[in-house]
């Protein structure tokens, strides 16, 4: 399968290639200078500017080669060579340099370089989605090279525009529904739509360009297992099965089994955590608790009354401790309690 191509390409645009290296393996125009958007009349289109995108398989000598036939196309960058604007090209941005404002017969133009293998990585993963979101509306196909794999990413980037676009629709929905959908995908995420770009430009490259659009899907949409397409309705309604239903039945439940077994674990993990900080705070309290009494234990100590202690051993204990605390310490160098009037007694039988 290829991607159908817009044949009238015209004299001008064939012209308008002519001034180019004919190295080229993928090269369309696009825009509102090609295509009629809503509002705006021939007269208009004539004076737009007119959008080219070319893909090559060695940019370096590409840019070699349009630095010798069109050097007044290039900025300042012409002073740095080939390699450097090559480099700039892959390294930055969505790997495409333009150069803009440019005169050729009568019209001014804008072109964009890309290397045919950057092409083809976005095409297929959706890198930047910057050319593969042109491709996903109507282009003027100029040059298409026999490259296989080429054929093929642009005709998997048309399907997978289809299927990201049905995950937004409801059941049944209209073709112009799908193709606002598919052309709404490579402005969803430019900020341009909220300032600085008509917030209606959506709706206006689809609305004058529906057999555009049609040319471009109409084969893919037959094919698509997927929905069922009426064309001879303009409408599309998704595909229901018995085994389909089983499987998005059984995908649902396993999903909430998993959601439910996740809330579950998050919930144990905060109550644990919750306890262990509860039981630090209690052993630092006890600590700071601790800290408070004094460092000689009970069993160490021994009461003394203040009044069988003789005058001699009070006299010799320290201020702190003869002035009425009660307390001795068993390393005091003193009698135990008592002992005293034991030997008194002694001596006296």
């Amino acid at each position: 399968m290829t991607v159908p191509a817009l044949h009238n390409t015209g004299v001008l645009y064939r012209r308008i290639l002519s001034h180019f290296p004919q190295d080229i393996t993928l090269a369309f125009a696009y825009g509102s200078g090609v295509f009629k958007h809503h509002g705006s009349s021939q007269g208009q289109m004539e004076k737009n500017m007119l959008d080219f995108v070319f893909a090559v398989d060695d940019p370096v000598t590409w840019h070699t080669m349009n630095l010798l036939q069109n050097r007044k196309h290039y900025s300042i960058l012409k002073l740095l060579g080939p390699k450097t604007i090559s480099s700039i090209q892959s390294d930055h941005g969505a790997a495409v340099y333009y150069n803009t404002l440019v005169p050729v017969d009568g019209r001014t133009i804008k072109y964009g370089v890309i290397s045919t293998q950057s092409l083809m990585d976005d095409l297929m993963h959706w890198n930047t989605l910057y050319v593969a979101g042109r491709l996903h509306k109507p282009v003027k196909m100029l040059v298409q090279s026999e490259n296989g794999s080429l054929r093929a990413a642009l005709v998997s980037n048309l399907k997978s525009a289809v299927t990201a676009s049905f995950l937004m629709l409801p059941e049944s929905f209209t073709e112009e529904e799908l193709f606002l959908q598919i052309a709404g995908l490579s402005y969803a995420g430019d900020f341009r739509m909220v300032f600085g770009e008509d917030r209606s430009k959506v709706s206006n490259i689809v609305r004058d360009n529906m057999q555009h659009f049609k040319t471009l899907y109409s084969n893919i949409l037959h094919d698509c297992p997927l929905v069922v397409y009426k064309s001879q309705q303009a409408k599309l309604e998704v595909r229901h099965s018995e085994d389909t239903s089983r499987t998005m039945y059984t995908r649902n439940t396993q999903v909430l089994q998993y959601t439910t077994a996740l809330l579950l674990l998050l919930l144990l993990l905060g109550y644990c955590k919750i306890t262990f900080y509860t039981h630090v705070i209690q052993q630092r309290s006890d600590q700071e608790h601790e800290g408070c009494e004094p460092d000689v234990e009970p069993q160490q100590k021994q009461k003394c009354p203040q009044s069988e202690t003789p005058p001699a051993v009070m006299s010799s204990l320290p201020v702190h401790l003869s002035r009425g605390s009660g307390w001795c310490p068993v390393y005091v160098p003193t009698p135990p309690c008592g002992q005293d009037k034991e030997e008194d007694d002694g001596r006296g039988r």
